[in-house]
C-alpha cells in the first residue's frame, strides 16, 4: 500500500505531493511499463486539488487529474490508491488517443471505464481487499443498483 499526504493543501500539485511513494507500488509499472514510463508521468501530470467533495477526475483540457480535497483527507486509504491508479489508467488512455468522455454511452458502458476499473480491481485483489469490498468501492451516486451489479459482473466480481 502506498503512502498518502492527507495534509497535501488546495492547488495544483503534483501527483507526488498526495501520494509520494506511488512511483514505487508495483502496479504502476502494470500501467506504464517501465519506470522511465512511471516517472514520465508522475513529472507531467497534474493533481488539481479543489476544495470540495467530489471524488477524482480526469480534467478534459489538460489531462490532469482533479480531486476534492475532503476526498483526500477523509476517504479510506484503499478508496484513494484505488481511485489514484484508476485515474492514471485514464492519463494512459487519454495520451493514446481514448476517448474518456463518449457521449450517448451509460458509464457501466464506457470501454475506458470498464477497462480503468478492472485494473482498479486487479489493484484491489493485489492489496488484499475482498470482493465485496471491491463492490462497496465501485458503487457511485450516479449509477443505479442494477447498473452496479451489471458493472460488477463484467468486472468478474464475486458478489
Amino acid at each position: 500500500m502506498i503512502e498518502i499526504n492527507r495534509k497535501v493543501e488546495p492547488g495544483r500539485r503534483k501527483v507526488t505531493d498526495a501520494f509520494p511513494t506511488l512511483r514505487d507500488d508495483p502496479m504502476m509499472l502494470g500501467i506504464f511499463g517501465t519506470l522511465e514510463g512511471v516517472d514520465e508521468v508522475l513529472s507531467t501530470v497534474c493533481l488539481n486539488v479543489v476544495e470540495a467533495p467530489h471524488y477524482m477526475y480526469i480534467n478534459r483540457e489538460d489531462g490532469s487529474i482533479n480531486s476534492g480535497l475532503g476526498h483526500l483527507r477523509n476517504s479510506d486509504a484503499e478508496v484513494l490508491y484505488l481511485d489514484i491508479l484508476h485515474e492514471l489508467y485514464h492519463v494512459k488512455q487519454q495520451r493514446e488517443g481514448a476517448d474518456l468522455y463518449p457521449k450517448n454511452i451509460a458509464y457501466v458502458d464506457i470501454p475506458t471505464e470498464i477497462e480503468a476499473y478492472e485494473y482498479a480491481v486487479k489493484a484491489g485483489r493485489h492489496i488484499g481487499m475482498t470482493d465485496g469490498e471491491i463492490l462497496n468501492y465501485l458503487y457511485v451516486e450516479f449509477i443505479s443498483h442494477e447498473d452496479l451489479m451489471k458493472l460488477a459482473k463484467r468486472l468478474n466480481l464475486d458478489v
